[in-house]
């Protein structure tokens, strides 16, 4: 309750719209149609991304509800006012599945898209990604617990997504936050632990 208090009580100085109509073209554009469901809660998180007030959201819904499109949807949100998105995922596998599939979402679209994750990646790859994140000319990160490291800095992240969020700790979820000054969140579960909820 007390981090809840604390994530409402903070305000975004830059709170700015977010194109509505491009939101829906993007989602016109998808390779078959969301459902009811995942678009009352597209429209509710992009509005939520419009506030002043931080978001800090759950979304919750059985295995193969279709809870990724509705955040690969929030990332895209994100991307139309200029801002940085993290995907983190609790294994590789499935941070490796995410950024495959986001990059065939967004290979029509100007948006560059990270991936991070344990020693996967050789150290000039790495350095030009870091340098990429800090500089803004990545725009969605996808990662395991690999962008809690102290070396990970975003030039201005907007929005933070936490597949699977019962996996990860509260110290983890919280350390991801404080990389930026304020961020929107959405933790995603099937099984939400007692606390989130």
């Amino acid at each position: 309750l007390s981090l809840k208090k604390d994530m409402q009580a903070k305000k975004k100085s830059d709170s700015q719209p977010i194109s509505h109509k491009a939101v829906n073209e993007f989602v016109r554009n998808l390779a078959f149609k969301p459902t009811t469901d995942q678009l009352a809660a597209i429209r509710d998180i992009i509005l939520d991304m419009e506030k002043e007030e931080v978001m800090y959201r759950l979304l919750q819904g059985d295995v193969g509800t279709g809870k990724t499109l509705v955040a690969f949807v929030s990332l895209y949100g994100n991307c139309l006012r200029k801002k940085q998105g993290v995907l983190m995922a609790p294994t590789f596998e499935l941070a490796i599945q995410h950024y495959e599939n986001l990059q065939k979402m967004f290979h029509p679209y100007p948006i560059k898209i990270g991936f991070l994750a344990g020693n996967a990646m050789k150290a000039k790859e790495r350095r030009e990604l870091l340098q990429g994140l800090q500089s803004g000319e990545v725009s969605v990160l996808v990662s395991t617990t690999s962008v809690l490291s102290d070396n990970v800095k975003f030039a201005d992240l907007g929005l933070v997504v936490i597949d699977e969020q019962q996996l990860f700790g509260v110290e983890q979820r919280e350390k991801v936050l404080s990389k930026s000054g304020i961020a929107d969140i959405l933790m995603m579960s099937a099984t939400p632990i007692p606390r989130t909820l």
